[in-house]
């Protein structure tokens, strides 16, 4: 809760970084998603969600 509160506040504080912020989503998801290809072997880091990913790390 502590984090969430310094993290609103510094975005409230820095407008301009909400942006980078919600971009960073993309980049936990993606590493979550390669730990869990990993783990499991499912195939689920395919073409279609790499190029999702590399899309919205380009930014």
């Amino acid at each position: 809760m502590f984090e969430r509160a310094v993290t609103a506040r510094y975005l409230h504080q820095n407008p301009d970084e909400a942006g980078n912020f919600m971009d960073y989503y993309w980049v936990t998801q993606e590493k979550l998603a390669r730990v869990f290809d990993q783990t499991f072997d499912s195939g689920f880091l395919d073409k279609k969600n790499e190029l999702r990913f590399a899309k919205t790390l380009r930014k």
